[in-house]
């Protein structure tokens, strides 16, 4: 009976899942060990097994199993009340794995109180604040060892700057099943962040995004990979390929990448002055764009010698764009 319990909630809907009580299962969290104990009692007998709640793959696959077994520390600053305690509350119902340990208004109250975040998991930040913005608040905080989620209604361009660095924000107001989509992402990146080597990287898109935001730098961008993620510099991208759900994208010098985002995305993060969509298939560079033909009905020649047809639909964009760009 014990070896089938284990099977039986490693079938059950995710959300089934976070009725581990009702099966009178009491789990004990070790912070030091990152360790789980799930001590069962059967037929008068008790029964310990203990593993990695990092480790355990069949766990990690189910959302409301992970939920039980890792614990994320949040923080939450957001200059409207109201948004405060309506997020504080949808995540005590509905995501009890999220402990809130505190909410400020500002994000100057956190400034001043800076010990708050020494062992806080997760931020979740709105940008548009009266005072210090979101962006502002990062550059003046050590955030290499916590993650953040935005929490915005804010501008197209901020929300630019995060889905560009791979980030994970949720639209005001808050809907359930998005809120429970980010939270299930932020535990697989909290096992992820426990690589020296990802945690750099996902603090230089913080950074990035920061950038991004303030025009800073040539924007880079965070893509995924089969591993993690990898940031790339945009003004080396030359153009990209549709391939379904998926996209190939061709830097300078280097061999194709085939990426799990579709040319949708590459569109909407992408400085839209320099990158063209020519058609449903391809999204140029102009900056490596080498000369164009009207022979085949619109055909674009980029530096490396890569030939691109145009749509007859997106050529009078085209040119109006490649005009301005060089004007």
């Amino acid at each position: 009976m014990a070896y089938c319990f284990f099977g039986l909630l490693q079938s059950l809907d995710p959300l089934c899942v976070l009725g581990f009580r009702r099966f009178r299962l009491s789990v004990f969290r070790q912070k030091s060990e990152r360790v789980c104990s799930v001590v069962m009692t059967v037929s008068g007998l008790t029964k310990s097994e203990s593993f990695s709640s990092f480790g355990h793959q069949n766990a990690l696959s189910e959302p409301g199993f992970m939920h039980e077994l890792q614990i994320i520390k949040a923080v939450i600053i957001d200059d409207e009340s109201k948004a405060r305690i309506n997020l504080k509350n949808v995540l005590a119902k509905c995501e009890p794995g999220v402990e809130v340990q505190s909410e400020f208004g500002s994000p100057e109250e956190v400034l001043r109180n800076p010990d708050v975040l020494g062992d806080v998991d997760c931020l979740f930040l709105d940008i548009q604040m009266p005072g210090l913005n979101g962006f502002d608040f990062l550059e003046q905080i050590d955030y290499s060892n916590m993650m953040v989620v935005f929490v915005t209604a804010y501008s197209s361009y901020a929300l630019r700057a995060i889905k560009a660095n791979a980030l994970d924000y949720i639209l005001k107001p808050i809907k359930i099943s998005e809120l429970r989509i980010t939270i299930n992402k932020l535990y697989k990146r909290k096992e992820m962040l426990r690589n020296e080597s990802e945690r750099s990287v996902y603090s230089k898109s913080l950074e990035n995004s920061i950038n991004h935001f303030y025009q800073k730098t040539p924007p880079k961008i965070t893509i995924p990979t089969r591993h993690g993620f990898k940031i790339i510099d945009s003004a080396e991208l030359c153009w990209v390929q549709a391939d379904g759900n998926y996209s190939w994208i061709h830097l300078n010098g280097e061999r194709a990448e085939l990426v799990t985002r579709t040319i949708g995305h590459f569109e909407d993060i992408l400085d839209s002055e320099k990158f063209v969509r020519v058609h449903n298939s391809s999204l140029i560079n102009l900056d490596f764009l080498a000369e164009f033909s009207f022979e085949g009905g619109g055909t674009a020649f980029l530096k490396d010698g890569t030939s691109l047809n145009i749509a007859k639909r997106r050529l009078k964009t085209f040119k109006q764009r490649v005009d301005a760009y060089y004007s």
